[in-house]
């Protein structure tokens, strides 16, 4: 499971990109609440 979702995240950089950002939204979410 673990090397199939490295496979991924480096065939699909945009994908890692956007749940970084996705991860960063939610703790400015929680930050604020």
């Amino acid at each position: 499971m673990g090397s199939q979702m490295h496979i991924s995240y480096y065939e699909n950089p945009q994908t890692l990109e956007s749940k970084k950002k996705g991860i960063q939204n939610m703790l400015t979410i929680m930050a604020k609440t």
